[in-house]
Parts: structure tokens; C-alpha cells; sequence
């Protein structure tokens, strides 16, 4: 997907946190019957992979969610949208003016009209901070586990140990 590449600078683990959000942690009915990661609406007016309006109004000022295939192109569109709207290049111009390219990221789609709610960078903010702990927590878990079992071997019936092929 060289397509985007001028956003390979963006930090996917901010993307993954506003998935994060927009889907309420992958549990919305806009995410799971259509394949919707961004809350996005079906576009008029630009390159989409949406296949249409679904009719779903989750609030007053939606005009309807864009409905995708699959998850894959959730995520073309979501670019081509920030695409459409010079993200990349408005993020330079934040990063100039010192904010973080993270901060840079929020403020450029901020500017976008992407959101309405007054309190969405910061909840963006927070879900980027819980998707670190997980991220790192992801890495640890495993080891933590393998740490446990190991030292725990000797107490483990033998019948669970058969049962799991521990031995």
C-alpha cells in the first residue's frame, strides 16, 4: 500500500487507539455488522472503498455509516479521508509549531471536522494510553505466564500434566 506512504509517519499505535474509540474497544454494532473501524460516514464527495449509506443513525447529526467489505477497506477509506483533507501536510505545520506528532495528528484531524464532540482528543488521548499499557502488558503477559508455569511445574498433579503434555 504505497499508496500512503506520506503516512508512515503517523504512529500506528494512535490509529489503532482511535479504532479503539470509535468502536468502543470492537464492540459497536457499526464495527462488528459493518465492518466500520473510524465511525465513518459514507462519503459524497471522494475516492471511497465504501460500498454505501448503511441507514444506521447512532446520533442526530449522523447522516449514516459507511458500510465496508471487510476490514481492510475500513482502513483504505479512513486514509483516503485524511488524504482528502491534507492531514499530513497540516500535522507538518502543528509540528512546527511544537507540538508533538502525535498531538500534531489529533489537531490536523481535529481541524478536518472529523469530530464534533468537544472532549474527543482527549479521550483519543486516553485510549492511546490504555492501548500502551496493553501493548506493553501483550509483551510481558507471555513471559509472565511462561515464568509461572515453569516455576509451578513441580505442584501441577501429574494427571494435568499428562492431560497438557506438560512432561
Amino acid at each position: 500500500m504505497t499508496k500512503f506512504r506520506e503516512f508512515w509517519n503517523v504512529p500506528t499505535q494512535l490509529i489503532f487507539a482511535q479504532t479503539r474509540l470509535e468502536t468502543g474497544r470492537f464492540t459497536s454494532g457499526i464495527f462488528k455488522d459493518i465492518n466500520n473501524l473510524f465511525g465513518m460516514n459514507h462519503p459524497s464527495r471522494r475516492e471511497t472503498t465504501s460500498l454505501g449509506n448503511s441507514g444506521r443513525k447512532e446520533s442526530s447529526y449522523s447522516v449514516g455509516f459507511a458500510t465496508y467489505k471487510n476490514w481492510y477497506d475500513s482502513i483504505v477509506d479512513y486514509f483516503l479521508r485524511q488524504e482528502n483533507f491534507n492531514i499530513v501536510p497540516k500535522m507538518n505545520e502543528f509540528i512546527d509549531d511544537g507540538y508533538s506528532k502525535n498531538q500534531s495528528y489529533m489537531m490536523a484531524t481535529k481541524d478536518s471536522n472529523y469530530f464534533e464532540d468537544p472532549e474527543y482528543i482527549e479521550k483519543w488521548e486516553s485510549s492511546y494510553k490504555a492501548s500502551t499499557v496493553y501493548k506493553i502488558l501483550s509483551f510481558f503477559l507471555p513471559i509472565l505466564v511462561g515464568f509461572v508455569v515453569v516455576k509451578s511445574y513441580d505442584n501441577i498433579p501429574y494427571s494435568l500434566k499428562n492431560k497438557f503434555k506438560f512432561s
